[in-house]
């Protein structure tokens, strides 16, 4: 480590994937200033060393907030009401779209007539709870057009083909074929001139 760098550790919460720590690591590096970023899914933490004549530290816990995870050492608004809500909901959030099981994936998704879209997620993906926005308003645009489904990754691995599928990834199918892939984070408007496309043609 240079005299200008400097190596800061961050605690964090929710980091229990292995995607989402090398996704975690992948967006802190394109941070101007950051010289590396290491994810330590054991510790939950990830340490970074940086110039701070680049980048001070709020920038790189944004970064990391960006993405979905929250630091233990900051209070964040309606924290608790969310964490009540949680308990509530007997621990589980509330489908964003139909979830699909293993012994549907064939009828629902192979099987459809239309455009589908499939999103593999988790509940303790916090890189997940980040795609939400930006998921239902394609599901808004596309309505009737296209379906769009769930499922937990671990149903996915169950379906012959996607053993290795991680989350959160996003599968484009057009009658049975998966013609898009995303794993991790994806540009929403290059899904949507996707689907554009799909429902075109």
């Amino acid at each position: 480590m240079s005299e200008q760098s400097r190596r800061r550790d961050f605690r964090l919460r929710e980091m229990d994937c292995v995607t989402c720590a090398l996704r975690l690591e992948k967006e802190l590096r394109k941070i101007p200033g950051v010289k590396e970023a290491h994810a330590n899914l054991v510790l939950e933490r990830v340490t970074v060393t940086y110039d701070p004549q680049q980048v001070d530290v709020q920038t790189l816990e944004t970064g990391i907030e960006r993405l979905g995870y929250r630091l233990p050492y900051k209070k964040y608004r309606g924290f608790v009401e969310r964490i009540l809500a949680w308990f509530k909901a007997s621990g589980t959030e509330p489908p964003l779209f139909k979830g699909v099981r293993s012994n549907e994936f064939q009828d629902l998704v192979l099987g459809s007539l239309k455009p589908t879209v499939l999103w593999v997620t988790s509940d303790r993906c916090p890189s997940c709870r980040t795609q939400i926005p930006a998921l239902k308003r394609l599901s808004e645009r596309y309505a009737g057009l296209v379906y769009f489904y769930q499922m937990d990754v671990m149903q996915a691995r169950s379906v012959k083909g996607y053993e290795q599928v991680e989350a959160p990834a996003l599968l484009l199918f057009d009658r049975g074929l998966v013609v898009h892939r995303y794993t991790g984070l994806f540009d929403e408007t290059v899904v949507e001139e996707q689907l554009a496309g799909l429902v075109r043609a």
